[in-house]
C-alpha cells in the first residue's frame, strides 16, 4: 500500500461489520493495490476482525474480490455467469470498499 493517502484517525463504535469506505481517505485520487496487501486482520478494541471482501469499481460496474477461509479468492463480476478464481499476489484492484467481520 505505497500509494496510501496517509493516516486517519476516526472514532466509532464497532459492531460486528466493519466497512472501510477507501475513497472517502483519498478523495479526487485513484488507489490501486494488489489483494495481497490488503491487511488480513484488524484489532479493535480487544476484537479482532478479519478481511471478507473487497468491492472494485470497473468504468460501467463493480467487482467484488471475496477471501474465502480456505485463503483463496474470488472475483465475483456482475458481468459474467461464473465466478472466477484468482491470485492475491497477481490481481491488481482500485478497492472502493473493504469489508471485515469481527472473528
Amino acid at each position: 500500500m505505497d500509494s496510501c493517502c496517509g493516516e486517519t484517525t476516526l472514532m466509532r463504535t464497532l459492531k460486528n461489520h466493519i466497512f472501510i469506505d477507501v475513497e472517502s481517505f483519498c478523495p479526487g485520487k485513484v488507489f490501486q493495490c494488489y489483494l495481497q496487501e490488503l491487511p488480513k486482520k484488524l484489532n479493535f478494541e480487544n476484537y479482532e476482525y478479519i478481511l471478507t471482501a473487497a468491492i472494485a469499481h470497473v468504468p460501467g460496474h463493480y467487482l467484488t474480490y471475496v477471501l474465502r477461509l480456505s485463503g483463496s479468492w474470488e472475483q465475483h463480476n456482475d458481468l459474467e455467469k461464473k465466478v472466477k478464481n484468482v491470485s492475491d499476489k497477481n490481481t491488481l484492484i482500485t478497492p472502493h470498499i473493504i469489508m471485515y467481520i469481527k472473528y
